[in-house]
């Protein structure tokens, strides 16, 4: 792999963490907090394999990503209450959504291929969905988390 290539993961990987770090903030739902923990396992499988090019580890943990259940309507409600509440588009929280699932397909598709640029690009995209999703959702001061 060239260096290029690692040094892009790395700083990949960092984000990573801020990622990571941002969802115990989601972890106070039941089920939304399951399925935040699954992602969050799904994408360090994701960033693991990448760095070790294993492709079918990363095909698998990409899709896990892309098809990762909905949370029941009463969480979604409340989730969607959040964003209302800070004058957010609920349409925006949407399409963050859509984003990260559309992102994690592609990568998905890069690791067929074994195509590290467009798995670096691709990844850091997901990345990029789930710390916008993250900064639109998280507790302010004075706010009680979701639950």
């Amino acid at each position: 792999m060239r260096i290029g290539c690692r040094i892009r993961l790395l700083s990949l990987a960092a984000g990573f963490a801020v990622a990571v770090s941002l969802a115990a903030d989601d972890a106070d739902l039941p089920v939304f907090g399951e399925i935040m923990r699954g992602l969050e396992r799904d994408l360090s499988t994701a960033t693991q394999a990448l760095v070790r090019e294993d492709w079918e580890s990363v095909r698998a943990a990409a899709e896990a990503i892309a098809d990762h259940p909905e949370p029941p309507m009463s969480e979604r409600r409340r989730i969607m209450a959040r964003a209302t509440s800070r004058d957010i588009p609920v349409a925006e929280v949407r399409a963050t959504d859509q984003e990260v699932h559309k992102a994690a397909g592609e990568l998905a598709d890069a690791a067929r291929r074994g195509d590290m640029d467009d798995a670096l690009r691709h990844h850091a995209e997901v990345i990029r969905g789930c710390v916008a999703c993250h900064d639109m959702m998280r507790p302010e001061e004075g706010l009680p988390p979701l639950r």
